[in-house]
């Protein structure tokens, strides 16, 4: 038993306490399926639209070596790796993944 009496101010820090852990859960939530979303997104237009051999000649011009193996990996982590974190699955991983994978995309160094 504890020899702490609860008082109306502890117990009001522990509802808003609470009351912080529920937004931010709804807000990694809300965060998560956005991201995934526009992963997913883009991972459907490389390969519908723009297609592989689009992919692969865009990225020969940047310079990414292997174009054709590049476009493939990319155009598919993007579009599954959109999906899982839609899901909640393997969020960490995928998260990784694809922050390397852009930030290769995008010409930094790792």
């Amino acid at each position: 038993m504890s020899s702490t009496p609860i008082t109306a101010n502890a117990v009001a820090q522990s509802n808003e306490s609470a009351r912080t852990a529920t937004l931010a859960t709804y807000g990694f939530l809300v965060l998560r399926v956005a991201v995934g979303a526009v992963f997913a997104m883009h991972g459907w237009q490389k390969l519908t639209m723009m297609g592989i051999p689009g992919v692969s000649g865009f990225f020969g011009s940047l310079g990414i070596p292997a174009p054709e193996l590049a476009a493939l990996a990319v155009t598919i982590l993007e579009l599954v790796g959109g999906l899982a974190l839609i899901l909640g699955l393997g969020t960490r991983v995928v998260g990784a993944l694809l922050a390397v994978v852009e930030g290769l995309e995008q010409g930094l160094a790792f």
